[in-house]
């Protein structure tokens, strides 16, 4: 699955690529930039992937901190995959 990647408040959002933010999750992470990228539901480690698709699954977003981003370098994953 792939996941749009949206910069907020703190870290970045995740949600599934025909999606948008959900209002929940923009409203708690505001500012809430344009999506910045989009990346492969598998590309994060296991953990990290795991939370994330369980977070999805539960309510349409995942909140990645900006040092669990760094880790995983999502920033440089959203951006090999651009939205167009």
């Amino acid at each position: 699955m792939k996941l749009n990647v949206f910069a907020c408040s703190g870290g970045y959002l995740l949600s599934a690529e025909c999606m948008f933010a959900p209002r929940e999750a923009t409203e708690a992470y505001r500012p809430v930039a344009e999506i910045f990228g989009l990346v492969m539901c598998d590309e994060p480690p296991p953990p990290l992937c795991e939370r994330v698709a369980k977070d999805i699954d539960l309510q349409q977003f995942a909140f990645v901190s900006c040092s669990e981003a760094k880790q995983i370098r999502l920033p440089m994953l959203a951006l090999q995959h651009p939205k167009l």
